[in-house]
């Protein structure tokens, strides 16, 4: 070989190398991404902010539809009876569900 094929052929190795996906995580699902972050120990610096969750979030709207049904209630509205009636309501096998058209 001479010197230019071997230059080519150590610019092509090292072209390889650098573009290569073997050493870089995959593209994840979101919901997966702490996960992928933590195998390949990326450090991107927002650890912080991957850790946070939707807990309180969760908790506001459960409360706001609560007392949106309770204010419902109270007010008298029918639906919410109907709504109460089948929550309560006890089925013993799939049959016993109603389709509602």
């Amino acid at each position: 070989m001479t010197e230019t094929e071997k230059r080519r052929m150590e610019l092509l190795q090292q072209t390889r190398n650098m573009y290569s996906a073997r050493y870089s995580p995959p593209a994840v699902h979101p919901r997966y991404q702490a996960t992928y972050q933590s195998l390949y120990k990326e450090n991107t610096g927002d650890e912080e902010d991957s850790k946070k969750g939707t807990l309180g979030v969760r908790m506001t709207i459960a409360v706001l539809l609560f007392c949106l049904f309770a204010a419902a209630k109270y007010n008298g509205v029918k639906e919410t009876e109907t709504v109460a009636n089948e929550i309560q309501k006890e089925y013993h096998s799939l049959v016993d569900f109603l389709i509602f058209d």
